[in-house]
Order: C-alpha cells, then sequence, then structure tokens
C-alpha cells in the first residue's frame, strides 16, 4: 500500500528558519517535536516591547509550563513602553525580570524609545530594580540616560559584555541638577561590569577623570574597544590606565569647540593647541597606550589629541564645517608613526584645492601607507554650486600615482542624484556636482586610476545613488581586513 513521503527535521526546520512568526507557530502546533524546536525561530530578530498585548504575549510565552528551555536563547529585544501607559503596565515584564531574570540572556536589550531611557524609568520605576538581576547582556544600549539610568547601571549585578550610553537624559529630563562625577566618570560608573566588559561606547562623559584614582584603583582589562564623543578634552593617561587593553579608540570633542559657524580657524587655532600641548605634555609625563590597532575620528579631534603612539589603521573624517588645514594632517599622520592604513572621509563641501592639499601631505608618507580607501558624500541639499567634482576626482588619480599602493579603494555616495539632475539642469550652477556624477563613468575613471599606477595590487571603486550600486574591480579583490 503506496505511504505518504516523510519530510526529515532538517527539512522541517529548513522551512520554519524561513517562514514568518504565523507560519510558525501554525507548524509548532502540529507536533510536539516542532513544538519545541520552534521557539528559537519565534524569538530571532528583534523583539519590540512598547505596547502591553505585546509584553503580555512575551510573559506568556517565555513562561509556559514545561518551555524552560527558551531561556536558553539569547534575546534581542528593543524595550521603548510608551511613557503615556499607567505605571501597573509593565507590572507583567516587571515581575518576569524578578523572578527570571537570573536565567534570562540577552544578545542586545535597547533601552530608548522615542523618549530615552530616563523617561522610561521614571514612568516606571519599578523597571530599573528588576533588570539590575538579569543575568547576561551581550550589549547593553540606554539612549538619553540621566539620574535613573545611571543609578541602574551602578546596581546592576548580572554580566555585561558591551555598553552604550548617551548622557543626553540630564539635559531633557534632569531636575537642573548637573550629573556629578560617578554619572560622567565611565570608570565609575561602570565598576560593576570590570571583569566582564568587552567595549564601551559613551556620549557626554568627561574628558578627565579626576581625583578617582586616589579613591579606588579601577581598571577594565578586558576591554579592547572605546568610542567617545561629545567630551570636553581627553586626559589620555586617565583613560589609559582605565582602560589599559584597548586596540581600538574612537574620540570626539564636544562640536561646541570645533565649529567653523561658532569658531573660524585662526581664532580656533590657539585653543586648540593648547589643547594639544598640553595633552602631549601629560602623556610625556605619565604615559598612554603604546600602540593602537585603529584610530577614528575628525581631523580636529584626533589632532588635539595628540596621541603619540604606533597606530596601524588611522581613520579621519575632514570637512570644511570644521577647522582644519594641512598642517594638522602632515601632524596627525607623524603622531600615529606610520600607520599602514589610512580610511579617508571627505565630507562635502569639501573643495577641490582642499583634495589637492591632502594629497600634497600624504605624499610626504608614501614609504609608510600601503592601503588607501577615500569616501566622498555630495548630497543635493548640503552643496553650494561650487563643488567641483572633477578637479576632486583628479586629485584621487594624483594620490594613487604619488604613493605608490598596494590598494586603493574609493566610495562616491551620490545622495538623491535623479533628483539634482532632473529638476535643477544640466546647466543650473546649483546642480554642478549632480550633473557630473549623472553623466559619471565608473569604468573609465577605475582605468585613470589603474593607469596612473599600474604597479597597483588592488583596486575598487564604488558609486551609489545613481540607481542599483556600480561596482568596478582591478586587479587583485581586496582582502577583507582591509575593506573596512
Amino acid at each position: 500500500m503506496p505511504t505518504e513521503p516523510a519530510l526529515n527535521l532538517d527539512s522541517l526546520l529548513l522551512i520554519m528558519s524561513l517562514s514568518e512568526r504565523r507560519e510558525i507557530s501554525v507548524m509548532m502546533k502540529t507536533c510536539k517535536l516542532l513544538h519545541g524546536e520552534g521557539s528559537k525561530f519565534l524569538l530571532r530578530g528583534s523583539l519590540r516591547l512598547h505596547a502591553h498585548d505585546k509584553i503580555s504575549s512575551f510573559v506568556a510565552f517565555m513562561t509556559a509550563p514545561q518551555q524552560s528551555h527558551r531561556f536558553h536563547n539569547s534575546l534581542n529585544v528593543r524595550l521603548d513602553p510608551a511613557a503615556s501607559h499607567s505605571p501597573n503596565a509593565m507590572d507583567p515584564l516587571v515581575n518576569f525580570f524578578k523572578e527570571f531574570g537570573h536565567l534570562l540572556q540577552f544578545h542586545t536589550l535597547n533601552i530608548s524609545g522615542l523618549h530615552g531611557a530616563e523617561r522610561i524609568l521614571q514612568s516606571f520605576p519599578d523597571l530599573r530594580t528588576a533588570l539590575s538581576g538579569v543575568r547576561y547582556i551581550g550589549h547593553l544600549r540606554v539612549l538619553q540616560a540621566g539620574p535613573l539610568t545611571t543609578q541602574m547601571l551602578k546596581d546592576m549585578r548580572g554580566e555585561v559584555a558591551r555598553v552604550t550610553v548617551d548622557l543626553a537624559g540630564f539635559d531633557a529630563f534632569g531636575d537642573d541638577t548637573p550629573p556629578d562625577g560617578t554619572e560622567t566618570n565611565p570608570a565609575l560608573l561602570l565598576r560593576p561590569f570590570r571583569e566582564c566588559l568587552r567595549s564601551f561606547r559613551g556620549s557626554g562623559f568627561a574628558g578627565d577623570l579626576g581625583n578617582w584614582r586616589s579613591n579606588e584603583d579601577i581598571t577594565f582589562p578586558h576591554v579592547h574597544t572605546l568610542s567617545l564623543g561629545k567630551h570636553d578634552p581627553l586626559n589620555v593617561p586617565h583613560y589609559a590606565h582605565a582602560f589599559p587593553n584597548i586596540t581600538s579608540l574612537s574620540t570626539g570633542i564636544r562640536h561646541r569647540y570645533l565649529s567653523w559657524s561658532r569658531m573660524p580657524l585662526d581664532e580656533a587655532r590657539p585653543l586648540l593647541l593648547g589643547w594639544r600641548r598640553e595633552s602631549k605634555s601629560k602623556q610625556l609625563v605619565h604615559g598612554a597606550w603604546s600602540a593602537l590597532a585603529q584610530l577614528h575620528g575628525t581631523l580636529p579631534d584626533l589632532w588635539v589629541l595628540g596621541l603619540d603612539c604606533e597606530v596601524e589603521r588611522l581613520t579621519l573624517t575632514i570637512c570644511e564645517s570644521r577647522p582644519w588645514d594641512p598642517g594638522m594632517l602632515a601632524d596627525v599622520l607623524h603622531d600615529s608613526r606610520g600607520a599602514k592604513y589610512l580610511d579617508l572621509y571627505l565630507e562635502p563641501p569639501i573643495a577641490a584645492e582642499s583634495s589637492q592639499d591632502i594629497v600634497s601631505v600624504l605624499e610626504q608618507f608614501s614609504g609608510s601607507l600601503q592601503v588607501v580607501q577615500v569616501s566622498l558624500q555630495f548630497h543635493r541639499n548640503r552643496q553650494d554650486g561650487v563643488v567641483d567634482v572633477s578637479a576632486i576626482l583628479d586629485a584621487l588619480v594624483k594620490m594613487v600615482e604619488v604613493l605608490r599602493l598596494r590598494f586603493f579603494a574609493v566610495s562616491i555616495m551620490c545622495g538623491a542624484m535623479p533628483d539634482m539632475y532632473l529638476l535643477g539642469g544640466k546647466d543650473n550652477p546649483g546642480t554642478r556636482a549632480g550633473a557630473f556624477l549623472w553623466k559619471f563613468d565608473v569604468p573609465a575613471f577605475a582605468d585613470r586610476l589603474t593607469n596612473a599606477d599600474p604597479s597597483l595590487h588592488g583596486l575598487q571603486v564604488r558609486l551609489s545613488g545613481r540607481g542599483p550600486l556600480e561596482v568596478v574591480q582591478r586587479g587583485d579583490k581586496l582582502p577583507i581586513d582591509v575593506l573596512s
């Protein structure tokens, strides 16, 4: 008697992996085996817990009888309940965290929402205590943090590998009381995670860690990535002591110090130079990192930092809206002691003269640079009608000619390019960049770069924003570790 062919479990699981949550739920009801296997597919991706019904459904699913294996899955949760909910709307989740937090492991836990983490914790005060007992969080991300949020971080008892904190909540929802030293000092704020933390990204933290070392010697030996933004100039020895083993550093001074609209270069230079000299003096006396794999920042940020150490990969952003000059670029390249990789982001409205100045500086370091990647951005609403794209691209050809690199890559991003061309017309000076890039021949430009240095091992040219992404490759394919 003929029988129906049976689908093996692997085939059914493959079908499940390609299905939406509703279809997965239906399949789970067909047999016990699929019922047990389906939870990992239902919990994949990001779960947004923002409404009472979503929260209740999640808690009911996780606490169903004889389903403890569901706690073996790492969760990706975005927690952003509406502040308009009544305070007890979060009770199911608070009780769930309190009872099962010691079993929970999050791949990511994002506490943000429309008004940020501080407003959420103001609206639902019990949530702060409930979250403190979660067993493991791979990446904890809290935006617009304030007093309640920072206190939650200090009280957490579980293991957290990566932390992202933005302190904007003090300005937005604070009681006009400025944050104290323990809230803006990452060494003190992150103290519960000093044996497990691997990465920290912070915005609005102190540049100088003050006298914290006299009270307690706190270090984070396992942190390899440190990214700091919107800060006062860094006291490098303090951070080098607290985070001694970082391999990647990103820095960004508060914009009010480095904006053309507030302070042109001739006025900004004495201030920036003073910070640079002070930073170098402190490093000379108290030390810094001996070497970094990666250093990221705008040119004035890194110039002020004055970090005198060996850097393998340097990522620089240059734009005309922040004060800089070719001498700063030469100083930063000299500080890095012969970086091999250079990622250069040129933001509009970068001028043709500036691109030529950049090439002249880079030529001085042709012996050490092996790989250069350049990213150019052209956007309809940010052009002033005088951007000479052709001259900038000519400067890139000259760059390849004089540097004698192993690999070179250029990425050209032209936002809303069809509108730039069609709305203004090719004769409209306001769409000069758009008209040029609308007709730009990517393969021909790649040939120009190749002819500039026939010994180049590999070349890549990318153009986006004119339609489908266009990529032209010449020579060897760029290694994965080369592409940023």
